[in-house]
């Protein structure tokens, strides 16, 4: 949101100019979201999503896999739903799967705004030879695993995959120990490194936050970043292996409100408040801008059922319109997504049945082309002034019409 600041200026001879300055007023994210005026629920975009989640005998139909969702369009609610037969509430926590993995993706750019890393630090730079040799030892194909980035972790470009899903111990997913850890992956070969190969479970990032920060990732993450968005220990969980390190591609639960404050959070380049920024200033410039292209062989670009060419930043799938980013997501296993639109101010959080494989991706389809600015009327009139379009406008309070008159009245007497 873009609000005018009026400025008296002296300008010589006694004469006073009025200009306006334009002031960015970002979203205190420790409050919760505000419904929107006039139009919450009550608009175009709203009654289609909301026709699809309940009416089975709908043309765009979720078939009853859509658990809840929360669009956000310049700050403000446009459009929010719970399902009942899901008992679903603002308040119910649902495992979000792989969202948990853009969540970690802030974590390091936390991490780097911080000082506490350097993106293409190495896993050799972040466990030395000389204090760490002997865990070095007990890890296979150890130079290999030591020249892996962080970046390419965050990217999925280290070379690296997943082992075959029966021998994956999901009870410490990902590694019970560092050695475990850096053991889990395995290596695809010199001709993969720098490309795209999804890796889903891998827990070594949650061991660099910890050798770093001497804190768990979750930990870490409540004191850095939950606390300033207004989310206590008590009201979501991280799940942890059984050293207690909190999973860093999967493991989160959180509310539909929680999920969309990530997405705020983007939205907002990084501030949580008019104050207060948690990453550098070109953190989510950097972190949505493309790293590498995702084969539509992968399983990752299968998973988010779209068409066409898709990129991937910091553990983020981008979407592109023209060669210019159109959205971005963070997406988890069959339906959960947060989605940011930054040409339309808009931010979207969905969670969906797990059974479902393809109703989460038609929801922010949907969404993306939508429009949430007009309300819904009888007689045909819009009833909203809420401009959705992404252009800024400009907010009079009555105390800003109260100056603007005030202001203007000096002017007058003075030219007089």
């Amino acid at each position: 949101m873009v609000r005018p600041i009026f400025i008296l200026l002296l300008v010589g001879h006694g004469k006073i100019l009025l200009t306006a300055v334009l002031a960015s007023e970002y979203l205190d994210l420790s409050q919760d979201f505000q419904e929107a005026p006039v139009i919450y629920n009550n608009n175009e975009g709203a009654t289609v999503l909301l026709e699809a989640a309940t009416n089975s005998k709908a043309s765009l139909n979720f078939e009853n896999l859509v658990m809840g969702y929360l669009v956000v369009e310049n700050g403000l609610k446009v459009a929010e739903y719970y399902n009942p037969y899901y008992n679903m509430t603002n308040t119910t926590i649902n495992a979000i799967y792989s969202v948990n993995k853009s969540f970690t993706g802030l974590c390091f750019g936390i991490m780097e705004y911080l000082g506490l890393i350097s993106l293409n630090e190495t896993l050799l730079d972040i466990w030395p030879l000389t204090s760490h040799g002997d865990m070095w030892n007990q890890v296979s194909e150890a130079n290999l695993r030591q020249a892996i980035t962080i970046e390419s972790l965050l990217v999925h470009t280290s070379g690296f995959d997943d082992p075959a899903l029966d021998s994956i111990d999901f009870q410490n997913l990902g590694g019970s120990n560092l050695t475990d850890a850096l053991n889990f992956p395995q290596y695809l070969g010199d001709d993969q490194v720098g490309k795209f190969a999804y890796l889903a479970f891998a827990n070594i990032l949650s061991y660099v936050v910890y050798e770093r920060t001497g804190r768990p990732i979750q930990e870490f993450m409540q004191e850095n970043y939950f606390d300033l968005i207004g989310i206590s220990p008590d009201e979501y969980s991280w799940a942890t292996n059984q050293e207690g390190m909190g999973y860093s591609r999967n493991g989160l639960s959180l509310s539909i409100p929680q999920m969309a404050k990530w997405g705020q959070t983007y939205l907002q380049n990084g501030f949580v408040n008019n104050m207060s920024i948690i990453v550098a200033a070109d953190w989510v410039e950097r972190a949505t801008t493309s790293k590498v292209e995702m084969p539509e062989s992968d399983l990752l670009y299968q998973a988010l059922d779209s068409q066409g060419k898709l990129y991937y930043g910091y553990m983020l799938p981008l979407w592109m319109d023209d060669g210019q980013l159109s959205h971005y997501c963070a997406y988890g296993a069959s339906g959960q997504w947060i989605c940011v639109w930054p040409k339309l101010s808009r931010v979207a959080a969905c969670q969906t049945n797990i059974s479902s494989s393809t109703i989460g991706s038609l929801f922010v389809e949907t969404v993306h082309s939508l429009t949430f600015e007009r309300s819904v009327s009888t007689n045909g009139s819009d009833e909203s002034s809420q401009n959705s379009s992404g252009t800024k406008t400009f907010v009079f309070t009555p105390f800003d019409r109260l100056l603007l008159l005030f202001t203007s009245s000096i002017i007058l007497l003075t030219l007089a």
